[in-house]
């Protein structure tokens, strides 16, 4: 096994960094004001069968006697008994020379990277996550919001480190866990504090038997199985920051309800106007609006124009947490909570060409994919419908020197260029795209202005519409 201390080491919780020969950065959590260049390697030669120089890189292999018994017992181990978990937990980790007060520290890496047992490593730390989370329930201590004051919450952070190393392989080797397992329990543990269990659901969680390519430029991969490896990457560092989401949502629930209950997601004027501007045939159906990204309250569901009935619905990636915090503090949203989409799964929810206007203000940003996810907005819009998006211009990109901002890895711009008309840019340290131009191929039309501080944009189908859904 190749040496792994040159991306562990260096600082008390080191970002790790693999950069490519073509010179194209992989980094990966937890976030820090810097990064490394050029090492991991042995990461990137991982990702072939063989190096061209024989070395392997990392696997997901049971090498050692520590590795091979954390093996043997995950096969075993039934994650509901929280008494064998907590064994579990505590003779791992001292079989693995590890302790809880060396979390975060420069002694724990050491030791991770001399282990070289990752796979081994993310199992063992996240039922130690699952202990910790069943001790502050017995103890009646509240789930708190920083890693050094919830033992849970660091197991879990160190966890997604040791995963995020062999997330390539990890899936398709005998070790029983999988990316999307984990990730799904680690929204689990945000959602429910002390009160969380891990699940393993029998199905519906997406398998990864290898990675392909290393930005989401790479396209389709070559057979069912194989992931975009930065994307990947980029779909555990959105499950990571579902903690500051959480903590996020708590805080205006608990502070600035009233702040909440005024929140407005569009004018309903606004709406009305564009049901003006709808042929009249299509006045006479109820007009359908979907806004996605909502938050934690629903839009008012239907209101009357003079020109006939608007009717909306909400949703939200995160309205399962959202009803859990309400539950905890009190909340009540006025028109109620959205209803739960994944955006990328619209087509399983909603028909296609089915709402006349599609508004998403402050949300597409937190996606993993937003050209995929624009393709499939455009897919439920109506062929004489209206996309409306509206976003802060450019959030924190001076931070965004690695995959590992959580919900916030992209950037909305625009660019006027030389013809003094807008195109509408998506971008981050490894991705820039054209979207007025992507979208174009498709046959959509795009207009793009900055109004401070929003880029707004709006999208049509043209009567050349094709859609493009394998980006």
């Amino acid at each position: 096994m190749a040496n792994l201390e040159s991306c562990w080491l260096g600082s008390l919780q080191p970002e790790l960094c693999c950069t490519s020969p073509e010179g194209r950065a992989l980094c990966f959590p937890p976030h820090q004001d810097f990064t490394f260049s050029g090492c991991c390697a042995e990461y990137l030669q991982s990702l072939e069968a063989e190096s061209a120089t024989g070395i392997p890189g990392i696997e997901c292999s049971r090498e050692g006697p520590t590795c091979r018994w954390l093996f043997r017992q995950m096969q075993t181990l039934d994650v509901s008994n929280i008494v064998a978990v907590r064994e579990f937990c505590w003779a791992g980790l001292s079989r693995a020379g590890l302790y809880p007060e060396m979390l975060h520290t420069e002694a724990f890496n050491r030791r991770l990277a001399h282990l070289s047992c990752f796979a081994g490593m993310a199992s063992l730390l996240s039922m130690c996550a699952v202990a910790e989370s069943a001790t502050s329930c017995a103890t009646g201590i509240k789930t708190t919001s920083t890693h050094a004051e919830d033992p849970a919450l660091s197991f879990f952070m160190v966890a997604f480190r040791s995963l995020a190393m062999v997330s390539h392989c990890i899936d398709a080797s005998d070790w029983p866990m999988t990316v999307a397992e984990f990730s799904v329990n680690f929204q689990l543990f945000v959602e429910h504090g002390c009160g969380f269990q891990w699940l393993q659901p029998p199905r519906g969680l997406p398998f990864i038997q290898g990675v392909s390519g290393e930005t989401l430029h790479d396209g389709a991969p070559p057979h069912r199985g194989i992931q975009n490896h930065a994307e990947v990457h980029m779909r555990i560092n959105w499950a990571m920051g579902a903690w500051d989401n959480r903590m996020y949502w708590e805080e205006k629930m608990l502070n600035k309800q009233e702040q909440l209950l005024n929140m407005k997601h569009k004018d309903p004027q606004d709406f009305c106007n564009l049901l003006a501007e709808m042929p009249r045939t299509d006045r006479a159906r109820q007009v359908r609006v979907l806004i996605l990204g909502t938050g934690p309250v629903a839009a008012q569901r239907e209101f009357r124009c003079k020109d006939g009935v608007i009717s909306t619905v909400s949703c939200d990636a995160f309205s399962r947490l959202y009803r859990q915090l309400a539950k905890e503090t009190g909340f009540q949203p006025p028109h109620g909570f959205p209803e739960y989409c994944d955006v990328e799964e619209l087509w399983q929810i909603f028909p296609k060409d089915y709402f006349h206007v599609v508004y998403v203000s402050n949300a597409l940003d937190h996606t993993v994919h937003p050209l995929r996810s624009l393709k499939w907005l455009l897919w439920v819009l109506h062929p004489i419908g209206k996309l409306q998006l509206r976003h802060f211009r450019n959030v924190h990109p001076e931070r965004w020197t690695a995959l590992s901002d959580g919900q916030h890895q992209w950037g909305f711009d625009v660019d006027y260029g030389s013809g003094g008309e807008g195109s509408f840019l998506i971008w981050n340290h490894l991705h820039r795209w054209n979207v007025t131009e992507e979208l174009e191929k498709d046959g959509a039309r795009t207009l793009t202005h900055f109004q401070k501080p929003f880029v707004e944009v709006e999208v049509r189908k043209t009567s050349n519409f094709k859609g493009g859904l394998h980006t």
